[in-house]
């Protein structure tokens, strides 16, 4: 369990909807060596040996590898096997996974699988994030209170998910990437191609010149033009800073304070409802093994990583699948767009946001996701102090 205080988003870091930078300086030595798969499995082990232990299961890839290896696990040891645990969203087409999570439970030949029908209970300003933002102010991240409903299905236990996969399973998220797609299949480069790679290994000088330039046509709209620049600066400040090596690269995900300060969070609270929650696929000795495993280059694109760990545990048409759920609607729910539609504008910093442009933002279909805390810190100052 964790210890560690709350953390809460500075009023800066509420107007740019994002945390920057890293926490730490070094990885941590390996406790565990061996291929990704052999470490996951020592991981996991662990994990089942403390019960009730379930797994927050939507149908991707990142949780349902999660989900196989550790039922392998068990089976294998004579444990108690994972409960899978999904968020079931009715009406919400695009974060229906109903197809994938059945091919799933059925080729893994699980028996129980609980299921949470969520209708508004992950709105921003709804019941569950109101007791958040009247107890502790806007923490990251504002979607946290979402866990609720996945750990309360395993009090004085905990949960495990596939955080992280999207950056750690592949070198799709890594500066390497398109020089190892260059590499990989040389007589297929085409000149986008190669402006690609070379762009990659240009001196850093070069690269920040040319990031800060892509990033000027960036979707922060709801920023005045001197908060734009300044979050635009940050963040190319880390990008410039990334490892070219995919083996040094990966292990700096789990440090990204966006990754750190939700796994403090996320533990801290779930401590208090006498749970917990864990990401094994951020585990340092996990990332270790999966940097060793990758070298220079990486092992290849999410879909080969998946593979090399549980092609006899997966169907390959889940393994290789390219879709994915979204789930922006579930959080910007009735309760936001009742807030937002009445909002007078008050609640956040001026000099800092465009109001009108942020009201536009809110009352759009898709909203966007980085403007979430703000919306939450607008909705904490309308509350009168008896509530806070």
């Amino acid at each position: 369990m964790s210890d560690a205080p709350l953390y809460l988003m500075t009023p800066r870091e509420i107007a740019w909807g994002y945390l920057v930078g890293h926490e730490g300086t070094t990885p941590p030595e390996a406790q565990w060596r061996g291929s990704p798969r052999e470490v996951l499995e020592r991981i996991l082990l662990g994990a089942l040996e403390r019960q009730p232990c379930g797994v927050a299961f939507s149908g991707g890839r990142d949780s349902s590898l999660v989900l196989a290896v550790a039922t392998h696990v068990a089976r294998r040891e004579g444990l108690v096997e994972p409960i899978p645990v999904t968020r079931r969203f009715p009406g919400m087409a695009r974060a229906t996974e109903t197809d994938w999570q059945e091919m799933v439970i059925r080729h893994l030949g699980i028996s129980e699988w609980h299921r949470v029908t969520i209708d508004d209970e992950l709105d921003l300003v709804g019941p569950l994030a109101s007791r958040h933002l009247l107890e502790h102010g806007v923490l990251w991240p504002p979607t946290i209170h979402g866990d609720i409903p996945l750990t309360a299905e395993f009090a004085g236990g905990h949960v495990l998910d596939g955080e992280g996969g999207d950056e750690v399973l592949g070198v799709e998220a890594h500066r390497i990437a398109p020089v190892r797609a260059l590499a990989r299949s040389p007589r297929h480069a085409s000149l986008r191609r190669l402006r690609s790679a070379a762009g990659a290994v240009l001196p850093p000088s070069v690269r920040r010149q040319r990031a800060l330039l892509r990033y000027r046509s960036s979707h922060v709209t709801w920023l005045r033009a001197d908060a734009q620049q300044e979050l635009v600066d940050a963040v190319v400040e880390v990008e410039v800073g990334q490892p070219l090596s995919y083996e040094r690269s990966v292990h700096h995900v789990p440090r990204r304070r966006t990754q750190s300060v939700l796994r403090r969070n996320r533990r801290a609270l779930a401590q208090q409802r006498r749970s917990d929650i864990q990401s094994p696929l951020l585990h340092p000795d996990f990332v270790a093994a999966l940097g060793r495993d990758g070298g220079f280059l990486g092992r290849g694109d999410r879909t080969a990583v998946i593979r090399s760990i549980a092609n006899d545990l997966l169907p390959d048409a889940l393994l290789s699948r390219t879709s994915k759920a979204i789930f922006n609607q579930a959080f910007l729910g009735p309760h936001a767009r009742e807030f937002a539609r009445h909002w007078d504008g008050s609640g956040v910093d001026h000099s800092i946001v465009d109001a009108e442009e942020l009201r536009r933002i809110w009352q759009s279909e898709r909203g966007h996701a980085m403007t979430s805390a703000l919306l939450q810190a607008a909705w904490l100052s309308h509350q009168s102090p008896s509530q806070s």
